[in-house]
């Protein structure tokens, strides 16, 4: 019976460490297989960017505007959809913008808890205090 047991245990602990290994294994796939590219479908032509051009999105209505360093390209999508496409270091800055957060130069206070967000290209950008909570630990 004390071997019955003992086996029992020992192969109990072997399936969870196994289970425990593979899951992590399938969480690190899943992070290494995050978009490096986006494609953008403007009128006919389809355009590949690479996200570590793309210095700020916003949201227009219906329509998004993909800023990078040489232009802007508008595609038809939401913030909700390309967020979930985008690597950690895209955040969610106000409920019409997402940021590269590798393109932030400074932060400035507005004093009723948002914030101006000026990027490299010195443009300015909102922070709203509702996305603010969640990127404090991160961008304050």
């Amino acid at each position: 019976l004390y071997r019955a047991l003992s086996l029992y245990l020992f192969l109990s602990a072997g399936y969870f460490l196994f289970m425990r290994r593979r899951s992590q294994h399938e969480a690190n796939q899943r992070e290494s297989t995050e978009a490096q590219t986006i494609t953008v479908k403007n009128g006919r032509s389809t355009i590949i960017i690479d996200v570590d051009e793309i210095m700020w999105i916003g949201s227009d209505g219906a329509y998004l505007e993909i800023y990078t360093n040489e232009k802007k390209h508008v595609t038809l999508d939401s913030l909700k959809n390309i967020i979930e496409t985008l690597p950690k270091n895209f955040k969610r800055i106000h409920r019409s913008t997402i940021i590269n957060i590798d393109y932030i130069k400074e932060l400035k206070s507005r004093g009723n808890g948002d914030y101006d967000v000026i990027t490299k290209d010195q443009q300015k950008l909102r922070l709203s205090r509702n996305y603010a909570k969640p990127l404090k630990g991160v961008l304050l």
